[in-house]
């Protein structure tokens, strides 16, 4: 019996207005109601009410979260940071400098942003950031970094592909000492510790809550998911997910623009 779900957000229980679709927060109600317990496993940071506009309404559905793609972990009790070795950071900024109009952000603990150009008030706006989530990006704050996100511009609208090139220098910098993701159909990259990622997060709360494997269900769509669907045998993935996202879940349920997550609740007998 299924008592745990695990949710991403964007692409998944977000639709392309990046609201939580009213029959979803239905079936997540109903979920609670049924005693099971209901948590965020995303790439974002828990800065929720700057950058989605969440208020009670939406935070209310949830018993905890893990956020930055595991970088930081609140639920079952415990609030944990896995920061990514500074000499990796180190390195990813400099392979990044090399590409004019590639860009980085880097998470760090109280809901502290650094960024590798000048910000404007449209990605300030953007971000949901405000002049005291700022950080400089110095040694310092390369040591609490809990998350790196590499794309193009401001990010906000930009589809570009990221350059093979940068790819390539990336993926050799990580090897071994991060985890590197490449996401939005190529057009950003993410990273974060070895001792974190989504399936670490989701195992580690498991284990908190004492529940088996097969007593838990995750949610997902890009390959930043991939991870996390591969390791439980109970997993969702979204019709407008990621191929391989698709190919590894054991449940593929409707695009998130469809009532995706409603669908797959049903889907499963939980309500």
């Amino acid at each position: 019996m299924i008592k745990a779900l695990f949710f991403d957000l964007d692409g998944t229980l977000l639709n392309s207005e990046k609201r939580i679709p009213s029959s979803a927060v239905d079936a997540l109600k109903k979920c609670r109601q049924k005693g099971i317990r209901v948590f965020l496993a995303s790439a974002r940071s828990p800065r929720l009410a700057e950058t989605l506009g969440w208020t009670e309404r939406e935070f209310s559905l949830f018993d905890g979260g893990i956020y930055s793609n595991g970088g930081y972990v609140e639920a079952a009790g415990e609030k944990r940071y896995a920061f990514i070795d500074a000499k990796t950071v180190e390195a990813c900024v400099a392979a990044v400098a090399k590409f004019e109009y590639v860009h980085l952000s880097l998470h760090t603990p109280g809901h502290g942003y650094a960024f590798n150009f000048e910000t404007n008030d449209a990605l300030m706006q953007g971000w949901g950031i405000l002049p005291e989530n700022l950080r400089p990006l110095n040694r310092e704050t390369m040591e609490q970094t809990a998350k790196m996100l590499v794309f193009w511009g401001n990010l906000i609208g930009e589809r570009e592909l990221m350059p093979q090139a940068l790819c390539a220098e990336m993926q050799q910098i990580c090897r071994g000492k991060a985890k590197l993701y490449i996401t939005d159909q190529g057009a950003a990259m993410q990273v974060t510790s070895l001792e974190a990622g989504k399936k670490t997060a989701v195992d580690a709360v498991r284990k908190k809550l004492g529940l088996e494997k097969e007593e838990i269900c995750v949610f997902g769509d890009d390959l930043n998911d991939l991870e996390m669907i591969e390791a439980f045998p109970v997993s969702v993935a979204m019709g407008n997910g990621a191929e391989e996202v698709k190919s590894a879940a054991k449940y593929v349920t409707l695009a998130n623009d469809e009532d995706g997550i409603a669908h797959a609740i049903n889907m499963l007998g939980l309500i």
